[in-house]
Parts: structure tokens; sequence; C-alpha cells
């Protein structure tokens, strides 16, 4: 037996340092995560740190499908922005993006 002091742990086994950006993810994005169960504002607070960290992920992740599509369909700017576009919304839920509505009737109107 080691004499060791274990870190705290979550009720799903993850150190408790980990809490602060599951619920990050959780919040942020559609990304599956295990049910974190009950939490506090402090908590919560922390949480808010990693915003910053998920909006990168997502960026990247989202640079990266995009250099794909370039290879994949070099000439075919707008159907890259389109599947950019659904990927994001996916990803992020659509419910954030609830100015996207507005922006593709104003593009596709007739001026």
């Amino acid at each position: 037996m080691s004499d060791k002091p274990q870190a705290p742990s979550t009720s799903i086994g993850l150190p408790q340092g980990c809490l602060p950006l599951l619920l990050a993810l959780q919040f942020l994005t559609r990304i599956p995560m295990p049910d974190i169960g009950i939490l506090n504002n402090a908590q919560v607070g922390r949480s808010l740190l990693w915003y910053p960290v998920v909006g990168g992920f997502i960026g990247c992740l989202l640079w990266l499908l995009q250099l794909l599509l370039q290879l994949l369909l070099p000439d075919l700017w707008a159907v890259q922005a389109g599947l950019l576009l659904l990927v994001w919304s996916g990803l992020i839920c659509a419910k954030r993006l609830v100015s996207c509505p507005c922006v593709i009737s104003c593009l596709l109107s007739e001026k």
C-alpha cells in the first residue's frame, strides 16, 4: 500500500482538476460527456477559465477540416464554407448560431 495521499476525484472517477475542463466542454459543445452530477457555484466558476481553451480546440478542429476540404474541393469555396458551417453548428449546438438564418437570408435575397 502506498502512503501517498490520493488526489480527490469526482463521482465519475476523474481527478478533480479535470472537472472544470469537462464542464466547459459539456456547456460549449455537443461532445458527449459523462454525467458530472450536482455542481456548486465555485466549480462552475472555475470552468469559465477553460472557455478560451475549448474555443481554441473548436477553432483548430475547424481549421484542420478546412485544410482537408481545400485539398479535396480546391475550387468549390462555397461548398467548403457550407460544410464548415454545418460542422461548426453541429459541434457547438445550433442554438448558439441564432443569427445564421438571418445572415443566410440576407446573402440569398435579391438586391
